[in-house]
């Protein structure tokens, strides 16, 4: 009887072993695949991330200094300014109803026109602008893709033979390479980008 199960025993084990190991490498090779992952969304928001940047850079500025103090106010205060009456950021040195109702007017006009030159500001590039293929020059976005191909390249066995072909064309190709693949490839399709 021991003869027997001993075989059985045996073969269980190396089973268990071999169902662990593959276990391991699946949850090894999920884990570079996240890594990887992350650092493209990253890399892919990150244009995106620098608009809104610029378009937070831009301070309403004007020659009148209590003009500019209250329209920067009014827009500091988001959704809380549709509760506040225009007249709470009007000067104190004002006091006729008919020079606060004047000035309020002129502090939501320049509010208003901001905000559009802001938008302005932010609709002038284009989403294709916002390719992180335009911005390989930029030291985080370099860095970002050259963890990513590292990380490409240390796992490139858990890939597929594209993958692997795409890994080593695109580790052998600069930037201004790569940005006229992407514009002959706009060209090509232009609504799919």
């Amino acid at each position: 009887m021991l003869k027997l199960l001993a075989p059985v025993l045996t073969l269980i084990g190396i089973w268990f072993a071999y169902r662990i190991n593959r276990n391991k490498r699946l949850a090894e090779r999920l884990r570079s695949y996240e890594a990887i992952l992350g650092d493209v969304l990253h890399l892919t928001a990150h244009p995106w991330k620098a608009k809104e940047r610029t378009a937070e850079a831009m301070e309403f500025d004007h020659d009148d200094p209590e003009l500019r103090d209250a329209v920067r106010a009014y827009l500091k205060a988001g959704s809380f300014r549709t509760l506040l009456p225009p007249e709470k950021f009007v000067p104190k040195r004002i006091t006729s109803d008919q020079e606060k109702l004047e000035f309020a007017m002129t502090i939501t006009r320049h509010a208003r026109n901001h905000k559009d030159r802001v938008l302005e500001t932010e609709r002038e590039i284009s989403t294709y602008e916002f390719s992180p293929v335009h911005h390989l020059d930029d030291p985080d976005i370099d860095e970002r893709l050259a963890t990513i191909l590292d990380h490409v390249g240390k796992n490139l066995s858990s890939f597929g033979p594209q993958t692997r072909s795409r890994w080593r064309e695109t580790t052998l190709v600069g930037p201004d390479e790569v940005r006229q693949r992407y514009r002959e490839c706009i060209e090509m399709c232009p609504h799919s980008f």
